[in-house]
């Protein structure tokens, strides 16, 4: 119940601070979300077919990226080894 407490409490503090940004209209001004694939100038890696070029390339340009491609790897691995987790975990 305490770890519930505390989850609840940072999702509070979470959504006050995204509140306060979008209220006085800093963050909707500024950047635009998804950054368009035009704005990473990487036409040529891609006609290359240089995938890892590709994604530094865009991991420099927006640093987000990195840890979205992580995520994203992560889950695809957590798919495959769920039920080998569950197995061990038991």
């Amino acid at each position: 119940m305490k770890q519930f407490r505390i989850y609840l409490l940072g999702l509070l503090i979470i959504g006050c601070m995204v509140s306060f940004i979008y209220a006085r209209g800093g963050a909707s001004e500024t950047t635009s979300f998804p950054t368009s694939l035009d704005l990473y100038g990487d036409d040529d890696l891609l006609k290359s077919g240089k995938i890892i070029e590709v994604l530094v390339n865009r991991i420099y340009h927006t640093p987000f990226n990195l840890w979205a491609s992580l995520i994203f790897l992560f889950a695809i691995i957590h798919t495959f080894f769920a039920s080998k987790i569950t197995e061990i975990a038991r």
